[in-house]
């Protein structure tokens, strides 16, 4: 058998817990569903718009300060994890309002769950949004 020719497809993949500063192109990874890189040095949210099956993202424990727009380019994203990041203003979150298909989004332990009336202005920046974990 030649393994050069062998394809090998990843569905899940965990990172966690690694000290993990940035998160290369996982373009290549066209089958991924689920990627867990919580508890990691993460600053910028990793651009995996490329990821169009990618259902599960949970970059908890991290210090991301805001959610780009190119979010707004992972279709198929139902469950979103960004608690305890460093997430303080309402201009940090509003690429959120192109994820149709989030289902649950937790950003409990970001300073931004502590500002006024949070959870219904959540709840309006994202259409269609069904659990909010603050």
């Amino acid at each position: 058998m030649l393994l050069c020719c062998l394809k090998i497809t990843f569905f899940d993949v965990v990172i966690s817990h690694n000290k993990v500063e940035a998160i290369p192109s996982l373009a290549s990874l066209e089958s991924l569903v689920k990627l867990s890189a919580a508890h990691n040095q993460l600053r910028v949210f990793p651009d995996l718009s490329a990821n169009t099956t990618l259902r599960e993202l949970r970059l908890n424990d991290n210090k991301i300060s805001t959610i780009p727009d190119y979010i707004q380019r992972m279709p198929s994203l139902e469950i979103l994890d960004l608690g305890n990041n460093r997430i303080t203003n309402w201009s940090d979150v509003k690429s959120l309002s192109g994820c149709f298909h989030l289902m649950n989004l937790n950003l409990k332990g970001n300073k931004i769950c502590d500002m006024d009336d949070f959870k219904e202005k959540v709840i309006k920046i994202v259409f269609g949004f069904i659990e909010c974990l603050c």
